[in-house]
């Protein structure tokens, strides 16, 4: 790789990490931290990935899904969602992916989800609704919401299999989020030692370059490729830490045990902004380097129940 592509990385990271301080303050000082947490977690194992397709569920069924669901966790979060159904501010069609978007001043917000046409469109729905249940006033720290709509999102399917949904195909739904978690930990294990070392050292030395290829589980041809990617990438890809730091979280709270009232209740906390008893609840008696013990490389693998004869 030609020498000038390192000086060029170094600038962007600069120039990132100048955003960051802006933009996301919570992610700037606790960079050191989120790595000691994503560093141990292992890549996803390719096997016992199922397919598709999934069966047609009609639109109504889905939203009475939703409904059920988020009844269980709070009454007034159904009532709620009920409201926005009928006014617009949720709505379910062929738009291309399903987003919150929200004014920071007025905190209005809308919820466009996509219409699978299957069981994957009340997933949707229920992690899209608890982004939109929490907004808040707040400096909103994005790996916190992706907590707990990644939190609800797994409950969800635990939910849908009680209810006697094909376990197979609540597997594709699961199995589906396994590919875009796995890149973003590999670019984390990337990059974020990068980003580390220029925020202490005002520069990025030669040495950490050439060991990020093993520290990452990477090869040097591979590290190199995807160097260059992200330096023209029109997207400032690291904010993808919430997904890979939310996902974490996410494992930690299910470990517990967590009730419908549970995750209410933490929905509530990051709504008013309790950001301390959150991450006490979150976090409990683990430290950094245990946090990812919650997560395993056969996450997303599913194992056929053997048939037995009788």
């Amino acid at each position: 790789m030609r020498q000038s592509i390192y000086s060029e990385i170094d600038k962007k990271i600069e120039k990132n990490l100048e955003q960051l301080q802006i933009i996301d303050p919570f992610f700037y000082s606790e960079m050191e931290t989120i790595y000691e947490i994503i560093k141990g977690m292992d890549y996803l194992s390719h096997d016992g990935l199922v397919k598709g397709p999934l069966p047609y569920v009609p639109k109504e069924e889905v939203l009475l899904i939703a409904i059920e669901f988020l009844e269980k966790c709070n009454p007034k979060y159904k009532s709620k969602f009920i409201d926005d159904y009928e006014k617009g501010k949720v709505t379910i069609s062929e738009e291309k992916r399903s987003i919150v978007s929200w004014n920071p001043n007025t905190l209005e917000y809308n919820v466009a989800i996509h219409d699978y046409h299957t069981i994957e469109t009340a997933k949707d729905i229920i992690h899209e609704y608890f982004h939109a249940l929490n907004i808040n006033p707040y400096a909103l720290r994005g790996s916190l919401t992706e907590t707990v709509s990644l939190t609800a999102e797994f409950m969800l399917l635990s939910f849908l299999k009680e209810k006697g949904y094909n376990d197979y195909d609540l597997n594709i739904i699961n199995q589906r989020r396994r590919n875009y978690l796995d890149n973003n930990l590999h670019f984390l294990k990337m990059m974020l030692l990068l980003y580390i070392e220029k925020k202490q050292k005002g520069h990025i030395t030669r040495e950490t370059l050439e060991k990020i290829p093993s520290t990452a589980s990477i090869s040097k041809s591979n590290f190199e490729k995807n160097l260059e990617k992200d330096l023209y990438s029109k997207r400032d890809d690291i904010y993808i830490y919430k997904y890979v730091l939310g996902y974490i979280h996410a494992k930690a709270l299910l470990a517990r045990n967590l009730s419908f009232d549970s995750l209410s209740e933490i929905n509530e906390l990051l709504k008013e902004g309790n950001f301390v008893e959150f991450e006490t609840k979150i976090i409990g008696d683990d430290t950094p380097s245990t946090l990812c013990n919650y997560c395993t490389k056969e996450d997303f693998s599913y194992k056929l129940r053997q048939i037995i004869k009788k």
